[in-house]
C-alpha cells in the first residue's frame, strides 16, 4: 500500500468536456512528516523533563518503525563501561551481558565507537573479529550485523553509543546512515540534559557542605569560648582542693562543695557537645517538631558567639507552636540567619546597648 495525492480538473476538447486526473506517490513525503512528527515529540519529552529511559526508548521505536526489522540500543559511557540506556526490542539477556563492559578497540561495535570515537560497522558479527570476544551473546539471538554511531556533547566528548541491528548480513544504505547520525544527535540531547543536570545537583551539593562546614566552624569558635569559663572554674575548684589538701586544711564539706561545682560545670560541658553532636547528624527525617525547641538549640550553640559580640536576645516565643520538618536542617538555617544578623550588628552598630536581635513566632 503507498500513499498518493490525485490531482483532476476538467479541461474542454473540441467542445467535449473531459476530467484530467493525475497521480502522485507521496509514500516519501509522508514517512518524513511522520518522522518530523515523532522528532518533535520526542523534543517535547526531554524538555519536559521525562527519564532518560524513557525517552531513549522513544527514540529507538522510532527508527525501528521507520527501519522495519531493525532492532535499536543505547549504551551510556561510565568510567570506561557501557551501561545499558534503552533497547525495547533487545533480548533481557542480551542487555545483561552488555553492560558493564568494558570499552576497547576491538569489543563489538559500540565498544569499538566509544573506544575510538568513531562510527563502526559491522557487516558480519559471526566473522568480524571486532565481535570475537562477544558474539556469543549476539548471535543466539538473531543479530548479525551492528552499526554503531558514539553519541557525542556539544564539546566532542564522548557519552554514549546508538547501536542499530538486522538478523542478516549488512551495511548501512544512505538513509540508514543518516538516521544513525540522527539517532545519535538526538540521544546526546538527553544525555547532555543528564549530565547537566548530574553537575548542577553536585554543585549545589558543595555548596550545601561548604555551608555547613562554615557553620560547623563557627560553632567550634562559639563552643571553645562557651567553655572557657566552665573549665576556669573546674581548675580553680580543683587547685584549691589540692592546695588545701598539702596544708592539710581541706574538710568534707569543702569537698563535697567543690565536687558538687565541678559536676555542673562537667554537666554543661557534656550538654555542648550533645548540642553540636546533635547538629552535625546527617538524619534527613522529616516530622513534628517544637518551634520552640529549635529555636532553644540554636541558641544554645550561638549564644557565646553572641555574648562576645555584645548582641541581646530579645524573645517572644510561643511554647506549642508545632511544624513539620527537619530539626537539623531548620537548626542549621537559624544559625546562618542569627549569624547573618550579628555580622550586620557588627559592621553597623557601634554602641553594644543598640546590639539586639529580636525573635518572635506566632502562628499564622
Amino acid at each position: 500500500m503507498i500513499d498518493v495525492s490525485i490531482h483532476a480538473v476538467r479541461i474542454e476538447i473540441n467542445s467535449e468536456d473531459y476530467i484530467y486526473s493525475s497521480f502522485r506517490d507521496i509514500s516519501e513525503l509522508k514517512r518524513t512528516e511522520e518522522f518530523i512528527k515523532n522528532t518533535n515529540e520526542i523534543l517535547e519529552m526531554i524538555a519536559t523533563g521525562k527519564s532518560a529511559s524513557e525517552v531513549y526508548d522513544e527514540i529507538a521505536l522510532m527508527f525501528e518503525k521507520r527501519h522495519p526489522g531493525m532492532r535499536c540500543s543505547l549504551l551510556e559511557l561510565e568510567d570506561g563501561k557501557l551501561l545499558h540506556g534503552g533497547a525495547p526490542s533487545m533480548p533481557q539477556e542480551y542487555c545483561d551481558a552488555v553492560h558493564g563492559l568494558e570499552i576497547g578497540p576491538e569489543i563489538g561495535s559500540c565498544g569499538t565507537s566509544t573506544y575510538t570515537g568513531k562510527r563502526v560497522l559491522v557487516e558480519n558479527i559471526e566473522t568480524d573479529s571486532k565481535w570475537k570476544s562477544i558474539k556469543a551473546a549476539a548471535l543466539p539471538h538473531g543479530m548479525r550485523c551492528c552499526w554503531s554511531e558514539p553519541i557525542k556533547n556539544s564539546s566532542g566528548k564522548v557519552l554514549g553509543a546508538f547501536g542499530m541491528y538486522y538478523d542478516y548480513p549488512a551495511l548501512p544504505n544512505k538513509e540508514e546512515s543518516e538516521d544513525l547520525s540522527s539517532a545519535a544527535r538526538l540521544a546526546s540531547i538527553v544525555m547532555e540534559r543528564d549530565q547537566a543536570q548530574k553537575h548542577i545537583y553536585e554543585n549545589q551539593k558543595f555548596i550545601a557542605d561548604q555551608t555547613k562546614l562554615a557553620s560547623m566552624g563557627e560553632m567550634i569558635g562559639n563552643i571553645a569560648h562557651q567553655w572557657r569559663q566552665p573549665l576556669s572554674v573546674i581548675s580553680t575548684n580543683a587547685s584549691g582542693l589540692k592546695l588545701d589538701a598539702e596544708l592539710s586544711e581541706v574538710s568534707k564539706e569543702d569537698i563535697l562543695r567543690s565536687v558538687d561545682i565541678i559536676m555542673k560545670q562537667a554537666a554543661y560541658l557534656s550538654n555542648t557537645i550533645d548540642n553540636f553532636k546533635n547538629f552535625i547528624k546527617t538524619d534527613k527525617l522529616n516530622k513534628l517538631i517544637f518551634l520552640k525547641d529549635v529555636i532553644t538549640n540554636t541558641l544554645n550553640l550561638v549564644d557565646a558567639s553572641l555574648q562576645n559580640n555584645y548582641i541581646k536576645l530579645i524573645l517572644d516565643i510561643e511554647d506549642d507552636l508545632e511544624i513539620f520538618g527537619n530539626k537539623n536542617e531548620l537548626t542549621e538555617a537559624f544559625i546562618n540567619i542569627i549569624n547573618n544578623s550579628k555580622d550586620v550588628l557588627k559592621s553597623t552598630i557601634k554602641n553594644s546597648e543598640d546590639k539586639l536581635i529580636f525573635i518572635k513566632t506566632k502562628k499564622n
